[in-house]
């Protein structure tokens, strides 16, 4: 999950927003930008607004990211609201692969979920390695690699294999997901071999 208000479907009706003069801006809890990638491979983001009672809107028509961000900051500072911007990299001290792997062993076991965390599935692979300059191949490896917490999770009971395969299914889709944003929102860091050693 980028972010909490994900939107993958962009074709199936016309997109309202409202415009930000509209907004009752003491309602509103945060700024963040939503992501969406058309059937053709194009990205769109939107400014948007979350309120204090878990609703939403988005604030204008699709942006490319620059704008999308421009706009976002330009109304954060105006109505001194807080931006989240799912599009960035998380910081590599706030990504913990065991966090995410127990939410979602939570939601697939039908029990209590934790608390899920500011980041999606998969991130810890794609983040990070993004912030190395990594490449493609770089993520595959990194994706075979991602079986290991899974296969842990059997072995110690606290999974059925069912649930660990469906975890890992939906932690590499969402991997793949965020790794294309990701290389469509920012610049691509220089390489560092130094991440790459051993």
């Amino acid at each position: 999950m980028t972010n909490p208000h994900d939107d993958d479907d962009m074709n199936s009706m016309p997109v309202l927003h409202t415009p930000p003069d509209r907004i009752t801006w003491g309602l509103v809890k945060e700024l963040f930008i939503l992501d969406s990638q058309d059937d053709e491979g194009r990205w769109y983001f939107w400014p948007c607004v979350a309120f204090v009672d878990n609703r939403w809107e988005r604030l204008h028509e699709p942006h490319d990211i620059a704008s999308a961000r421009q706009l976002c900051a330009r109304l954060s500072a105006i109505h001194d609201r807080p931006v989240r911007d799912w599009t960035r990299p998380a910081p590599a001290a706030l990504i913990r692969p065991e966090i995410v792997f127990a939410h979602l062993l939570g939601v697939l076991s039908d029990g209590e979920p934790t608390k899920m965390p500011e980041w999606g599935p998969g991130w810890d692979f794609t983040d990070s390695l993004f912030l190395d300059g990594g490449d493609d191949g770089d993520l595959m490896r990194e994706l075979e690699a991602m079986r290991r917490p899974f296969i842990d999770a059997i072995a110690e009971g606290t999974a059925t294999e069912s649930q660990a395969i469906e975890a890992l299914d939906i932690a590499k889709g969402e991997a793949i997901r965020r790794w294309r944003m990701l290389h469509a929102a920012n610049g691509k860091p220089p390489y560092n071999p130094a991440a790459f050693d051993g």
